[in-house]
């Protein structure tokens, strides 16, 4: 997807004829699909840098490489505005305090996290149905009700409730609990075309992802459910590792009607 000013609109327009790609005009946004994989996508996108265009690659995928893959990643489970991380009076204006490691974690970059106490919440709407979420700036934590872990997810070892405070007045919450990943996946991802941020304070390296980017792994000679990723992704004050699961848990969780967004890890 291109978005553009008239000039490089119709450069972009002559290109793309000139390739015989089929797009879509839209005035001054233009899209088209193609496989990333194919030396027509490579040289397309090095035209468009030679130009000077800014562009958005979107990937989708097919249903089979989505039920072929061993792995995948899932990603932005709707919230809806909940929840969001909060901090409890006296403790500060970030909810970073006391939830993470200060002696391990960079302030200036939020690398090398260790969750030490209890994620802080508003309290759950009462007319909130059972499922799971992700939390909002924290693209590595979920969140469930616990009727929905005890029917659903008690059985995989790989996972364990960890408790969520309500951050108006500190008690445990009875309905809500965070869905804890304990393993880090054994082997490295590899992404296909990204850049390294490397924070200036501390030194900690986080992986940016450029789009159209594919997710693979050399060995797959795994057994668990849940993992993360060891590489942390972000920049700036993101960190967040990526969340890699089971085609079991995949399944299970399209089953249940969850809402999230999935790549396959090839």
């Amino acid at each position: 997807m291109f978005s553009c000013s008239r000039k490089e609109y119709k450069e972009i327009l002559r290109l793309l004829e000139q390739l015989d790609i089929k797009f879509k005009d839209g005035g001054i946004v233009v899209t088209f699909e193609m496989d990333v994989s194919s030396d027509l996508f490579c040289e397309t996108d090095r035209k468009m840098s030679e130009l000077g265009i800014a562009s958005t690659s979107i990937l989708k995928y097919e249903k089979k490489e989505y039920d072929n893959a061993e792995y995948l990643r899932l990603f932005d489970f709707t919230s809806c505005g909940y929840p969001v991380p909060k901090v409890m009076p006296g403790e500060g204006e970030s909810y970073i305090t006391n939830m993470y490691d200060d002696s391990l974690m960079c302030r200036s970059c939020y690398g090398q996290r260790l969750q030490v106490s209890p994620l802080k919440l508003e309290a759950m709407k009462k007319s909130r149905i059972d499922g799971v979420w992700g939390v909002y700036w924290l693209n590595d934590i979920l969140v469930t009700t616990q009727s929905f872990y005890e029917n659903y997810l008690s059985s995989f070892s790989d996972i364990e409730l960890g408790d969520i405070l309500n951050a108006q007045t500190g008690e445990k919450m009875i309905s809500l609990a965070q869905t804890r990943i304990k393993n880090i996946l054994p082997v490295q991802l590899h992404i296909s075309n990204k850049n390294t941020y490397r924070c200036n304070t501390c030194g900690f390296e986080k992986i940016i992802r450029n789009d159209g980017s594919i997710l693979s792994m050399e060995n797959k000679m795994l057994s668990g459910n849940f993992y993360l990723s060891q590489e942390s992704f972000g920049e700036g004050f993101f960190s967040d590792r990526m969340i890699i699961v089971s085609q079991t848990i995949y399944r299970l969780l399209k089953s249940m009607k969850i809402k999230f967004r999935a790549e396959p890890v090839f």
